[in-house]
């Protein structure tokens, strides 16, 4: 395994003596050091040698990736929540260990049209007894357990042998009670965590693709096999682990290349979830997209379109704007590659017993969630599955028709559009048909069995 390693290292002034930025400076003796002032983008842009001089945008991106600055936390925990009244998931708790956290290149990658030129550079947080009070704050002020996503804006382990940050919150959160850490990852760089005393307090998910897709659009990612292999080792350590296999891409004999990769991750693993996905893009994204992508990803993104009609929304701001969702296929172009893809699992796990989202079994089961993107999940349930049940939380549905309440001749799929979500139990589902709200004692493995991919 090949680690990665900047070119160019910037450090706030005020963590220069933080014990993990001096481990930094240790072990990246041949790599520039330098201080900085101010954690203001403009400020950071100035500092660096390697992002001083403009170029184009996706040069800039990519450049961007060799250069990690190190700063004080700020608010690294928060929720994340979209005042979209369409959007069925909208909201997850993050935890924000790092800023475009991630130095592969994957074509499709939102984080390019997030930060974009602004802040085309890796940040990375540090003074991990502060991010423990705040992390701490929100579990005391809170009734029900939290899962915290730590891989919203980052790759959760590729950076973990410069920033040990996994390494000391997976050890963290394996103390608490009603706390838990979601990791999301496509690295390989998994055996400092194998040891560590995580009491199942920690979820790793991986993000898989076809090895001929991953080879051609996630440059500089570890290849299919090596992140199964990475997957095996951790799920063998008695972490839970889930797969997204996201975004499935139509490429030419896409339906055979699935099909093999959905058979090779079940012959090395059992994973709690998999979750589905299809390409999908931010508008900003999509309308800049001639000078941020490949020209192979170009042709599958010339036809699509917006989930939504447009909208306007009411934001956090109070200021209204009008949405219109992410660009994608057309509903029947998603619909046929998810109906295809839940076939394959069915087949690949025969007869998986029943596992509702909202009223979990013990581990073992299978569960499928399925995320379109940003909406139109209605249109979507009605084309895959005959059957749906549940409101505006989960959303249950089988692909057969169901006997008596049990439900056991279809594959219980979750259909979601934000694939982190997190979901209160407000709410029971209706009972008989799914069986009784979770009670007291399973709502720690509820609430970590309803959280993000």
């Amino acid at each position: 395994m090949q680690r990665w390693k900047p070119v160019e290292v910037l450090i706030h002034k005020d963590v220069r003596k933080d014990p993990v930025v001096l481990s930094i400076r240790n072990n990246l003796r041949d790599v520039r050091v330098d201080v900085v002032e101010s954690g203001l983008p403009q400020d950071v842009m100035a500092a660096s040698r390697t992002l001083g001089v403009r170029t184009s945008l996706f040069n800039t991106i990519t450049e961007g990736k060799k250069v990690l600055y190190v700063g004080p936390p700020g608010d690294v925990v928060d929720d994340f929540s979209i005042p979209d009244g369409r959007m069925v998931c909208p909201h997850f708790a993050r935890l924000k260990l790092a800023s475009n956290g991630c130095f592969y290149r994957c074509d499709w990658c939102y984080l390019k049209g997030t930060y974009r030129a602004n802040r085309p550079y890796i940040t990375a947080h540090v003074e991990y007894p502060r991010i423990e009070q705040q992390l701490q704050g929100r579990l005391r002020n809170s009734p029900e357990p939290i899962l915290f996503n730590a891989g919203e804006l980052a790759d959760s382990l590729s950076m973990d042998h410069v920033m040990k940050a996994a390494e000391h919150f997976i050890s963290w959160f394996g103390r608490q009670k009603k706390g838990y850490l979601l990791l999301l990852t496509k690295s390989d760089n998994v055996d400092h965590i194998l040891h560590l005393p995580h009491n199942r307090q920690t979820i790793v998910a991986w993000s898989m693709n076809a090895p001929a897709v991953s080879r051609q659009f996630e440059k500089g990612a570890p290849s299919f096999q090596r992140r199964l292999e990475a997957a095996r080792k951790v799920q063998e350590a008695g972490y839970d682990v889930r797969i997204r296999l996201d975004p499935i891409v139509p490429v030419d004999g896409w339906q055979e290349i699935y099909a093999d990769a959905i058979r090779d991750i079940y012959a090395a693993i059992e994973p709690e979830r998999v979750t589905l996905g299809t390409l999908r893009f931010e508008e900003q994204f999509y309308h800049i997209r001639k000078t941020i992508v490949s020209e192979a990803l170009l042709r599958h993104m010339e036809t699509m379109a917006p989930m939504f009609t447009p909208q306007p929304v009411r934001m956090k701001n109070r200021k209204t704007t009008t949405k219109s969702g992410k660009y994608s296929f057309s509903h029947e172009e998603r619909a046929a590659i998810f109906k295809f893809a839940v076939k394959r699992y069915e087949s690949t796990l025969r007869r998986p017993r029943l596992r509702c989202a909202r009223n979990p079994q013990p581990s073992g089961k299978r569960l499928i969630s399925i995320c379109p993107g940003a909406g139109a999940f209605v249109s979507l349930v009605t084309r895959i599955c005959p059957k749906r049940a549940g409101a505006n939380h989960y959303i249950l549905a089988w692909r057969k028709e169901s006997h008596g309440t049990t439900g056991r001749s279809g594959l219980p799929v979750a259909i979601r559009p934000s694939c982190s979500a997190i979901q209160p139990f407000s709410k029971p589902l209706t009972r008989g048909a799914y069986g009784p709200e979770p009670g007291q004692r399973d709502r720690r493995k509820a609430e970590r069995n309803a959280g993000g991919e």
